[in-house]
């Protein structure tokens, strides 16, 4: 049941990206983007593979968009794809700590009220999980040649939409 409950999230992952790349790619109404606030915008694809994609989700969920021309990586994420095992977080005798820690910290002892929050308020295991990867959804568009101009990238803040445009010979 949990492998199938994972293809089954994975696929639905994948179909919701390209049902957000199809909405995207419309070209209508689009306003130049020094005009619009709330948009980020590059004239390239990412370079640092990771850091610079445009990152689309609302935190179950998400993906990373790179914009590239001939070969789009998209990485996908979702919130229960992570390294560890299910545990509480809270620190059952935490609050037997908390008058000590308040006095602490109006006594300036600020090193100590945090040394003592570390000893004492964190879950067991202390250490936050991470979140992996599910995949990466790759497109081939199929595109040769060099003479791609005007690209351009984008992710509207408001909206949450990337769209990525640029011109290939005669076509946009």
């Amino acid at each position: 049941m949990k492998k199938t409950s994972t293809v089954m999230n994975v696929l639905f992952i994948a179909l919701m990206t390209i049902s957000i790349l199809q909405t995207s790619c419309s070209s209508l109404d689009q306003k130049s983007p020094d005009n619009r606030d709330m948009v980020l915008w590059y004239n390239k694809p990412a370079q640092k593979v990771w850091l610079d994609g445009l990152f689309i989700g609302n935190g179950y969920m998400g993906a990373n968009v790179f914009g590239r021309v001939f070969n789009e990586r998209i990485a996908l994420n979702e919130s229960t794809f992570w390294s560890g095992r299910p545990h509480d977080y809270n620190a059952p005798d935490a609050y037997k700590y908390f008058g000590k820690i308040k006095d602490l910290v109006f006594a300036d002892k600020f090193k100590e009220a945090e040394k003592m929050v570390n000893e004492h308020f964190y879950g067991i295991p202390a250490a936050q999980q991470t979140y992996e990867p599910v995949g990466d959804l790759l497109l081939d568009f199929n595109v040769t040649g060099d003479s791609i101009r005007d690209y351009h990238r984008e992710l509207d803040m408001v909206t949450g939409v990337v769209k990525i445009s640029y011109n290939l010979g005669k076509v946009k």
